[in-house]
């Protein structure tokens, strides 16, 4: 449990800037989301990163993609909310 609380202290962008054309692909949550699930072994909820504008520091900027949201996708790619948020995970 003490790795999944350290792994969700991250903004967006320190969870996605490491990986490969900055997370483009990626499908990424938020924690609070969690308790949207049907069973906690279950991923609903995320959100795939289509396009990522960093900042010089790769510590903030703005990063957009398709939210999938219980299981219903918005189909259309917009900007995320709350990328600064300290609760993102990559979902596996």
């Amino acid at each position: 449990m003490a790795a999944s609380t350290a792994a969700s202290k991250l903004n967006l962008f320190k969870a996605i800037c490491g990986k490969r054309n900055f997370g483009v692909g990626q499908k990424v949550t938020r924690a609070i989301w969690d308790r949207f699930e049907e069973s906690p072994l279950s991923t609903t909820s995320f959100i795939e990163i289509t396009r990522v504008e960093p900042s010089a520091d790769l510590s903030h900027g703005k990063a957009y993609g398709i939210k999938t949201f219980r299981g219903v996708s918005e189909g259309k790619a917009r900007r995320v909310d709350g990328p600064l948020k300290k609760d993102w995970r990559i979902v596996v």
